[in-house]
Order: C-alpha cells, then sequence, then structure tokens
C-alpha cells in the first residue's frame, strides 16, 4: 500500500509526470482509422507526449532506438511489435485491443486465424495491461492476464455536431465537382475492406437513381469502387481526405451507411453526432443501436427501401446522446490512468 501511495505521488509531482509514450499502431493510411490519434492529441493536450507510428514489419529495425516510457500497441502487428519491443528493453506496455479475432476469422483462413490467436494470447500475458473496446473479448483476454481495463470507441462529439463553416463550405466545392447540390446524398466514410460490404451499397445506387452515393475511404476492395465510380452517374469515390474535414461532408449529406455487422463501428457514432439518419445491417449493431437506426439485410433492393425509410425518418436524438458519452476525452483519461499504474 505504502509503495503504491509513493508511485502516485511520484507520478504526480516528479519532473517526469508528463509521460513520453511510443504508441505502435497497424500501418494504414494517415486519414484511416484516426482513433488512436485522436487518444493521443487529448493525452498531449494533458502535457504528455505521445509518438504514434504506424507499424509494419520493417519498422522491426528501427524499434530497438526508442525509449520511451511506455509502449502502447494496438492490435493487431503494433501489439505484436509492441511486445517484442518490451521483451528486449524491458519497458511497461500496455496493448489496445481494438480488433475482436472473430473480425480477423471472417477474412482469413483457419491456420492463420489460429496462429494470430496464439500470439494474441501471448502478447496478453506479457503486457502489463491490456485495454480492450468488445465486450466480447474481455472473457478472452482476462483468460491471460487480469489487467484489464473494458474502454470504448470515441468520436469528436463537438467537431461533429457544429463544423466550422469553411469546413463546410470546403466539402460542398469538392461535391459540386460530381454532383448537383440538389440531389440526396447518401454517405460512407471507412474502410474499404469486404466486412463493410461496400459493393453491396454500389448496388442497391441502382434502385436509387434519384441518390449520389459518395464513398470517403481506402482499402483492398478500393479498386472494385472505382470502377463503380468510373462507371455508374450515381457513384463517387473521393479517395482519403483529412479526418477535420470529414464533419463538412457529412453536414451536406443526407443519410449515412455502414454494413458491417458490428456495434463498435466507430461511424454510426459520427453520423449520429452530425444529425444524419443512419443506416446498418441486421446483427450486432442491432444490440446497442436499435430504435436509433435503420436496419437492413445485405439484399441490394432491401439496402435501397432503407435508405428511404431512414431519410423519411429523420436523425435520432438518441442517437446524438448515445454518442455524446464516447468523447476522446473521456477515454483518454482512462489510458492515463493505466500509464499511471504501469509507470510506478
Amino acid at each position: 500500500m505504502i509503495r503504491l501511495l509513493y508511485g502516485y505521488i511520484y507520478f504526480y509531482f516528479h519532473p517526469r509526470y508528463c509521460v513520453d509514450v511510443l504508441w505502435l499502431r497497424p500501418d494504414k493510411p494517415e486519414n484511416i482509422s484516426v482513433g488512436r490519434s485522436r487518444i493521443a492529441e487529448k493525452l498531449e493536450q494533458k502535457g504528455h507526449t505521445v509518438d504514434v507510428q504506424g507499424t509494419s514489419l520493417r519498422f522491426f529495425r528501427t524499434v530497438l532506438n526508442e525509449n520511451p516510457d511506455v509502449i502502447v500497441g494496438t492490435t493487431r502487428l503494433g501489439a505484436f511489435v509492441g511486445t517484442w519491443m518490451k521483451l528486449i528493453k524491458r519497458l511497461p506496455l500496455v496493448i489496445d485491443h481494438i480488433d475482436p479475432i472473430s473480425q480477423f476469422r471472417r477474412n482469413n483462413g483457419r491456420l492463420l486465424t489460429w496462429s494470430v490467436s496464439q500470439a494474441e494470447k501471448f502478447s496478453f500475458r506479457c503486457a502489463n495491461h491490456v485495454m480492450v473496446v468488445y465486450e466480447e473479448e474481455v472473457p478472452r483476454v482476462k483468460r491471460h492476464t487480469d489487467s484489464v481495463t473494458k474502454t470504448r470507441l470515441g468520436v469528436d462529439y463537438e467537431r461533429f455536431v457544429e463544423p466550422d463553416s469553411k469546413i463546410i463550405k470546403d466539402a460542398t466545392d469538392v461535391l459540386l465537382d460530381y454532383m448537383n447540390m440538389d440531389e440526396r446524398i447518401l454517405i460512407y466514410i471507412g474502410g474499404l475492406e469486404p466486412s463493410y460490404h461496400v459493393p453491396t451499397i454500389i448496388e442497391a445506387m441502382e434502385y436509387l437513381p434519384e441518390w449520389q452515393f459518395v464513398v470517403l475511404g481506402d482499402g483492398s476492395q478500393r479498386p472494385v469502387v472505382e470502377k463503380a465510380s468510373n462507371e455508374m452517374e450515381n457513384v463517387h469515390y473521393l479517395g482519403t481526405v483529412p479526418h477535420e474535414t470529414i464533419p463538412g461532408f457529412l453536414h451536406v449529406s443526407d443519410v449515412g451507411i455502414s454494413l458491417v455487422d458490428d456495434r463498435n463501428s466507430l461511424k454510426l457514432l459520427e453520423y449520429g453526432a452530425a444529425g444524419l439518419p443512419a443506416v446498418s445491417v441486421e446483427g450486432d449493431p442491432e444490440n446497442l443501436f436499435k430504435g436509433m437506426v435503420d436496419f437492413c439485410s445485405l439484399n441490394q433492393e432491401d439496402v435501397a427501401e432503407t435508405v428511404r425509410r431512414a431519410y423519411d425518418r429523420g436523425s435520432s436524438e438518441e442517437l446524438r446522446e448515445l454518442t455524446r458519452n464516447h468523447s476522446w476525452g473521456s477515454i483518454a483519461d482512462e489510458y492515463e490512468e493505466v500509464f499511471r499504474k504501469v509507470i510506478q
């Protein structure tokens, strides 16, 4: 008890209270999966130094040059590299576990999934603490460590509720190159991977000739989206844009859509904060968003009909209120508290 009390006193009053954090995240495009950078920004506002680095296999060659106070490793590769770094340099490690193994299993073979699962279990055992986003993953993680905190995804609520007028104008100017702004706009922002079913939304646009579909993001299915954008008059692929500009695009849109079978989807929270009616897929999202979001199957006609229904119903104040409780600042507070524990 005395040692614990001393650790807290040291942390608050010692000159090294401002922690030097090396945050290893998957090596994705700069404006995809920006949540970890948002947490880092909030931690830096508190006085900490946070170096967020995209992690690839080539990163192994340079990681030994780093000497932070604490390492944060985001699943999956960031966690694996962080574990390797902890074993060699004996530095505190916090695993930032944001992706469930079930999600990996949907897109990969059985042998690869088993191998990754075993590597994750080893990382959990080596870590000083594990932050877990998905409720379903908590029991699995707890089988390998007692140091677990259930956290959540976050959103820049204020930025989406009232975007700057210049951001709105810039988004409008971009879209004017593609369409008449009097038309209704369906928007998707995020990764272009099979689990997001973006090609299904594209196919649904054949039943929505009066709508324009705007896609912002990147991923393995980018060629499919680019092809559709070139061939269909009401599909527009804009690539990736700075995350700061996204509230502007949402502000001028009419309905947001995300067909990933995952209640933890940040996209629905951002749509809600922006006051957009939202469409999601039947399944896990219903466990959290039922009554706030309109749900559809993966049938193209059903998707189209649900988009129209969502537009007619309008935005959900309940969804906006839910989003208010997922600020990045409150999540950063949780990480800061964990840093106190593992650095003592």
